[in-house]
């Protein structure tokens, strides 16, 4: 009897244990669901057409309170992915909020040369940069000017 009690009194602790993980889990998913859903909300009220904005808000609202209610939170996230891909593609850039603008990767262009048979990555800065005083702004400016009218670079 004993026995049986304390593998009674095991399986509650473990349960209590796999309840407080699932609880912990929960909890991380929850601030990161509420952290999209903030992009999502921000994003949306960018949009620059009053109607449309409105009708996504609506949407983005409803379909979120659907899948929290029904405790969908899988789909819920995949729901705010993609919603927020969209938008961005939607909304101009400039109009993004700046706390979206920041957590945006920067530098997805990168600026390669090759060096004794080598493919290496360079600074965007050249050695003959305006701001290091090595070169008179007018003779860029003109530099720039003929390379212009040369179409120097375009196909």
């Amino acid at each position: 009897m004993f026995l049986v009690e304390n593998k009674e009194k095991r399986r509650k602790i473990v349960d209590l244990r796999s309840i407080a993980n699932l609880w912990e889990l929960l909890e991380k998913h929850r601030m990161e669901l509420l952290s999209a859903y903030r992009t999502l909300c921000k994003l949306a009220k960018a949009i620059p057409s009053p109607a449309i904005r409105q009708q996504t808000l609506d949407e983005i609202r409803k379909l979120s309170r659907e899948y929290y209610e029904r405790n969908q939170l899988k789909e819920m996230k995949e729901f705010c992915d993609s919603k927020i891909f969209w938008l961005k593609c939607i909304v101009p850039k400039q109009l993004w909020p700046s706390s979206i603008v920041q957590s945006t990767p920067q530098g997805d262009t990168k600026t390669f040369v090759v060096r004794n048979g080598k493919l290496e990555e360079t600074s965007r800065s050249s050695s003959y940069e305006y701001t290091s005083g090595t070169i008179d702004p007018d003779d860029l400016r003109r530099h720039q000017q003929l390379l212009r009218r040369m179409r120097f670079g375009k196909s």
